[in-house]
């Protein structure tokens, strides 16, 4: 017959906690929350496969963000910039572990610019560079 493959206890674990990210991405009230957890999902990757999936659900949070037009929460800026880093490194270890596809990598990343978030950061998601993941 065919052998089955359970996921171990710690990626059902992580993949439980990526879908809250994606999940999180429609509640504003649950922002800061997802951006930290999708950046600690971020760092402690240990597989591609893990990366593409934390990117892939970072991203939708970044898009959820990027189309509401609420006011930033408080620790938002914070919460974003720790996001930004994460999503370089993973990237980073992406590209160091094979050649692989980086599209989520480059289009979550491209709209901070190369010396990161603004000083002065927006009230609104529309007038920031998260906007410019919609362009």
């Amino acid at each position: 017959g065919l052998e089955s493959a359970m996921p171990s206890r710690a990626q059902q674990i992580f993949e439980a906690l990526a879908s809250h990210v994606a999940r999180a991405a429609h509640s504003p009230d649950q922002w800061v929350g997802a951006a930290d957890l999708a950046a600690c999902l971020l760092k402690e990757a240990k597989t591609n496969p893990q990366r593409k999936l934390a990117m892939g659900k970072a991203r939708e949070l970044v898009d959820s963000v990027a189309t509401c037009g609420h006011d930033l929460p408080p620790g938002m800026p914070r919460a974003l910039q720790l996001l930004r880093m994460a999503i370089h490194s993973a990237g980073a270890a992406m590209c160091k572990e094979d050649a692989c596809d980086l599209v989520d990598v480059k289009k979550i990343a491209t709209f901070w610019k190369k010396d990161g978030i603004e000083e002065e950061s927006p009230k609104r998601w529309s007038e920031g560079p998260i906007a410019q993941m919609q362009s």
